[in-house]
């Protein structure tokens, strides 16, 4: 197990490790930066987790499923006040797709 602290840099650099110790496959949680050219040696053996890329076997969260049941959740309790919290939407892994979610859950509540 690596931690890349997000820095695609240091993602580059433990592939790197990993090829040299001949490891014979990677889950990576993937996150905005990563260049997919750096992972292209690694196309048949890796499993993208949180990320989807072209060509790439990948494992994504269901943020529109999982928001939408949240917010009638907390509707259906009495709640109406109801606020997103979140990153910014330049990650698109979190920020990006959560907060599209949350919007149309919002309206479709109210």
């Amino acid at each position: 197990m690596m931690e890349s602290q997000f820095s695609p840099a240091l993602v580059e650099e433990h592939l790197g490790m990993l090829a040299r110790r001949n490891i014979d496959g990677v889950v990576l949680f993937g996150f905005t930066g990563i260049d997919e050219a750096m992972l292209a040696p690694w196309r048949d053996t890796l499993v993208l987790m949180a990320r989807d890329a072209p060509g790439f076997a990948s494992v994504c969260y269901d943020d529109e499923g999982a928001i939408t049941l949240l917010m009638q959740r907390l509707y259906d309790r009495g709640h109406r006040h109801i606020s997103f919290l979140g990153v910014p939407h330049s990650d698109v892994t979190t920020g990006e797709r959560r907060h599209l979610a949350y919007s149309p859950s919002v309206k479709s509540i109210v």
